[in-house]
């Protein structure tokens, strides 16, 4: 089932279950506030394991995602 999410004034559809099928600009981590494409820009840059992606992004960082995120996971 396609959800809703709304991202700068604009709603877009997609997967919540499927990162691919997410927007760019869609946030994957609330408590750093680190966006899809933000991650695959690190990616772009070398990052090769999840530790070298949060250190390059913020993700992670305050262990409270799954309090910010409106999903709950």
């Amino acid at each position: 089932m396609l959800q809703p999410l709304t991202i700068l004034g604009k709603q877009d559809h997609f997967d919540p279950k499927d990162i691919l099928t997410a927007p760019i600009d869609a946030i994957v981590c609330y408590c750093g506030n680190v966006t899809k494409g933000q991650v695959l820009d690190a990616i772009s840059d070398g990052a090769k394991t999840l530790a070298e992606i949060k250190e390059s992004t913020g993700a992670c960082t305050s262990a409270s995602c799954k309090e910010l995120s409106p999903r709950r996971r």
